[in-house]
């Protein structure tokens, strides 16, 4: 969840997956509004840092993946604010159909 204040929370979902030629690829959902998926573009995986652009918001992502592989902390940057954000990884039983 990307807590901006107030009444401002937006439930985010990140998808990140390797393509055919190995290259990372990825989506970004507001889980809040159907149909608004955009692709997450620039993304660099080294070590545990994880980072990526969201070209059509005009937004970043940096972070760092846990030892255990299910969260990515890190922050938020849009539009000269930075805000912190945490990516969980879903289990089977959390994920919709």
């Amino acid at each position: 969840t990307l807590d901006a204040g107030g009444e401002y929370k937006i439930v985010l979902a990140l998808t990140l997956t390797r393509d055919a030629d190995g290259a990372a690829a990825g989506t970004l959902r507001n889980t809040s509004e159907s149909g608004k998926e955009l692709p997450v573009t620039t993304i660099a995986l080294k070590n545990k840092s994880v980072e990526f652009a969201v070209k059509g918001l005009g937004a970043t992502f940096s972070g760092t993946l846990n030892n255990a592989g299910t969260e990515i902390t890190g922050t938020w940057s849009l539009a000269g604010t930075d805000l912190p954000l945490t990516f969980k990884r879903s289990t089977a039983a959390e994920k919709k159909p």
